[in-house]
């Protein structure tokens, strides 16, 4: 099982001094703040495509937004 840790990686790149907002994220990928609210609190997990950009946005790498979940 795959879960997304988008909130605790955008809180680390925030306490690393980027100042990016989760409504300002959404605008830059073209997606609504409430599709970028499912992502963060985990009841959606985005595609890989979408977590590529996601990824650039933020200045991270992709695995750091996904955890594996022994089944």
């Amino acid at each position: 099982m795959i879960r997304a840790r988008i909130a605790s990686v955008i809180a680390r790149k925030r306490e690393e001094g980027i100042k990016i907002t989760q409504a300002e994220i959404a605008e830059k990928m073209g997606v609504s703040p409430q599709q970028m609210s499912a992502w963060v609190t985990g009841k959606k997990v985005p595609r890989l495509e979408t977590a590529f950009e996601l990824a650039h946005i933020i200045g991270c790498k992709v695995d750091e937004l996904y955890e594996r979940i022994p089944n």
